[in-house]
């Protein structure tokens, strides 16, 4: 068999092709199943059918997890090989979280963690261990919408949120209006936002701002996915939020929606 990390394709051979087959065919079903619910969901939330939104949210993590298990029995299969490494090599590894990533990369062999995938897939997992829930949130600096360098750790407040998005993009502006409630709601209490946009055209990312009625502290980069923020942070999608207390403590991440709201109204005092 040729493994290759220039394309998803690039496999050949017999049960190898099967069992990548396989793995392709687990993704795009959960994909797509993904998909269908999460449009349900947000059309319950629009309702403010709180109980079938939950219901639906808890059928997304059901189809997730029964995707994630059939995965890892194709890995169990292959664990002493490089294929088991390339299948989270092959452009997923870029989105998955922690939690799952650490669960995957036990299950492979020594052999298979000394392959170039096998490597690519524990530095991933350490990326992500140095920004996950209880480690301390790393330090930046990057340009306002006026022009002027400014620090994460110089915006005052002793509970804060990164909050990474993109005039771009559709979801991050449908959220906005859920951030702007959140901090008219507690930044009288010390909460703090620091918006990292994620955009290239800096005319349309101060629209955006005046648009959505963003008024907390915006910073960027203008580099897109490139931008040091995501970088630094292990941000593959947007909307995505890093919950900081007054330490500098990451104490959650990914709150959107009510559990935004929840998590704000739990832990500010």
């Amino acid at each position: 068999a040729t493994l290759t990390r220039d394309g998803v394709g690039d496999i050949h051979g017999g049960k190898l092709q099967e069992d990548f087959n396989e793995y392709q065919q687990i993704v795009a079903d959960a994909n797509t199943a993904s998909r269908t619910l999460q449009k349900k969901v947000e059309e319950a939330a629009a309702k403010k059918h709180f109980k079938t939104t939950k219901e639906l949210e808890d059928k997304v993590d059901k189809v997730q997890e029964n995707a994630f298990a059939k995965m890892n029995a194709l890995i169990r299969k292959n664990a002493d090989n490089v294929f088991a490494a390339y299948l989270q090599t092959a452009g997923s590894e870029r989105i998955m979280e922690l939690k799952p990533l650490k669960e995957i990369y036990a299950l492979l062999s020594d052999k298979a963690k000394e392959t170039a995938p096998g490597k690519i897939l524990a530095e991933r997992i350490a990326d992500l261990e140095k920004v996950s829930i209880a480690a301390t949130a790393p330090d930046f600096t990057l340009t306002t919408p006026e022009g002027k360098q400014v620090s994460l750790y110089s915006v005052k407040g002793k509970l804060k949120i990164i909050d990474f998005w993109a005039s771009w993009c559709g979801p991050c502006r449908k959220e906005m209006p859920n951030v702007v409630e959140a901090y008219k709601a507690f930044k009288d209490k010390g909460f703090g936002i620091v918006g990292i946009s994620l955009d290239e055209n800096a005319d349309k990312w101060k629209e955006a701002i005046t648009a959505l009625n963003i008024t907390w502290p915006q910073m960027s980069d203008l580099k897109v996915w490139q931008s040091e923020g995501a970088q630094l942070y292990a941000v593959n999608s947007i909307p995505h939020t890093v919950l900081i207390d007054g330490d500098g403590t990451i104490i959650a991440r990914g709150l959107h929606g009510e559990g935004l709201q929840a998590k704000l109204a739990e832990v500010v005092k």
